[in-house]
């Protein structure tokens, strides 16, 4: 009877271990957050904030990455990680905005055929929770880069000529409150467009 009991008790404690274990289940996710300001003479006249998609491209270069698919001087593995790196900031102007595909955009809608403008990188800073880890990029449009071209569509890029399709992320911006239909940002003489990318890597 003894050793029966026993074995009742070790299946409950057996079960209660089961319980307390349970794993938060948490994934990790992309999340884009682009500010932009209009600036003159050193100061900020106006700040856009507003979120974008990530495409295809910058996920798959990501996912190789942790399976360990680039050279880093192995010639056994070809594939080179720069292509997967955010490196330059594109512009561009759709009349009509639409919506990014993050499953086969690789490149603006509407680009503009100049080379695309260097980014300034940041170090990876982890917020003060410790579920996120921030990658702060930036880069200036001053006004002779680009005259008086609207500008609607922001994108990052691995490569710096507009005729290579190397999108990473995309973004729709608009200088007023109706959303993507709305008017587009347009520069006039002296006045710079400072953007800050952040891309946020997270426990979701």
């Amino acid at each position: 009877m003894a050793r029966k009991k026993k074995a009742v008790i070790d299946k409950l404690n057996l079960k209660n271990i089961k319980t307390t274990a349970k794993v938060d289940a948490q994934s990790l996710g992309y999340l884009g957050k682009v500010t932009v300001k209009l600036q003159k003479d050193g100061y900020t006249v106006k700040t856009i904030s507003t979120h974008n998609s990530a495409t295809l491209r910058l996920l798959s270069g990501m996912a190789q990455l942790l399976v360990g698919a680039f050279s880093q001087g192995d010639s056994s593995k070809n594939k080179d990680i720069t292509q997967y790196i955010p490196q330059y900031l594109g512009l561009g102007y759709e009349p009509s905005p639409t919506a990014t595909n993050p499953a086969t955009d690789t490149c603006l809608h509407k680009e503009y055929s100049m080379n695309r403008v260097k980014l300034n990188v940041g170090n990876p800073v982890p917020d003060s929770t410790g579920r996120k880890i921030i990658i702060p990029y930036s880069a200036v449009i001053n006004y002779a880069m680009v005259n008086s071209k609207k500008i609607n569509e922001l994108g990052l890029y691995s490569s710096e000529s507009s005729a290579d399709k190397t999108l990473l992320a995309r973004v729709l911006v608009t200088d007023d409150a109706n959303g993507p239909s709305g008017g587009a940002i347009q520069l006039a003489v002296g006045m710079n467009l400072l953007v800050e990318w952040n891309i946020t890597l997270q426990n979701t």
